[in-house]
């Protein structure tokens, strides 16, 4: 990978408005200078498209109709350049050191996936003092365990989006996502397509706000399960 790398950030928003200026504040004012900023609106009826225009031209914008978040990861990731991916949701940003931490991983290790706790705030900004996930996930060469095993997914180890980063040469391998069964959840769609080697930061690099939407993360995994056959097909192994 190029020393200095192309990361895109996508920002996916559904009637986040009121959390959505500090997500692209947050891509906007990283310290690593190698970014761009694309924010996938999908279909809001609150100010969300207010914020997101009042940026202009620093950010690339896309307004579409409600499909959920699969089809929001899928717009976005269309329009991205990036050779690094970062799905950041509205409602979490990012710390200013958080892409060049993340670049620098990619350019010296070359891993698939680069993964981090995230700190839980509570809506007003405050830090709750937990991680997500709860447990420190392994780090290495998964290649054999998925082989041997199929592909994981565990929300006590695996970080939730905003905790990732991806290899476009492993998202243009599983990508477009199937859009109906990943209105929710597109993140748990990526652990099962599963890369074979992960890299650890210790470092904690996105804040993440805990409100009742985020509920729907175990339901999200219970479809995931229904669905996991066609998808451990697609099962991507470097």
């Amino acid at each position: 990978m190029n020393p200095k790398p192309l990361a895109s950030i996508i920002i996916n928003n559904y009637n986040y408005g009121r959390f959505l200026k500090e997500a692209i504040e947050s891509a906007l004012n990283q310290t690593y200078s190698h970014v761009e900023v694309i924010v996938v609106d999908d279909g809001s009826v609150d100010i969300s498209r207010q914020v997101i225009e009042s940026y202009g031209s620093r950010v690339f914008s896309v307004f579409k109709e409600n499909g959920g978040q699969g089809s929001a990861f899928n717009a976005g990731f269309r329009l991205s350049r990036g050779e690094i991916l970062c799905f950041l949701d509205a409602d979490d940003f990012l710390l200013p050191n958080a892409m060049g931490e993340i670049a620098r991983a990619f350019s010296e290790n070359s891993p698939v996936k680069v993964q981090w706790r995230l700190n839980v705030i509570d809506a007003s900004g405050r830090k709750t003092g937990s991680l997500m996930p709860p447990q420190m996930p392994p780090d290495g060469d998964f290649k054999s365990k998925i082989i041997q095993e199929g592909p994981f997914y565990d929300w006590q180890l695996t970080p939730p989006s905003s905790g990732n980063a991806y290899a476009r040469s492993f998202i243009e391998k599983v990508f477009p996502m199937p859009e109906p069964s990943f209105r929710n959840g597109a993140d748990v769609y990526l652990d099962f397509s599963k890369q074979s080697t992960r890299l650890w930061v210790a470092t904690v690099l996105t804040a993440a706000t805990i409100i009742g939407a985020k509920v729907w993360t175990m339901r999200a995994f219970k479809i995931t399960r229904l669905v996991l056959k066609p998808i451990a097909k697609r099962c991507i192994i470097f």
